[in-house]
């Protein structure tokens, strides 16, 4: 039951990675990319959202190794 929250965790923090890049009209200002997404801090936050995602489908990677 663990593994599969850490894997929809991951999932989660995938999508709003890729949701970070994705272009917004109505946002108050440019990315680092030059042009208005949905966060401000593309770069970063897309990063930061991809190593989550990361460490979440490794720990449940871990965890079944472990259960097995």
């Amino acid at each position: 039951m663990i593994p599969r929250l850490f894997m929809l965790a991951a999932l989660v923090c995938l999508i709003l990675a890729l949701l970070t890049l994705t272009p917004w009209a109505s946002a108050s200002k440019e990315c680092l990319f030059g042009y208005k997404a949905y966060c401000s801090f593309t770069p970063g936050s897309t990063f930061i959202l991809g190593m989550m995602a990361y460490i979440f489908h490794d720990m449940a990677r871990k965890m079944k190794h472990r259960q097995e």
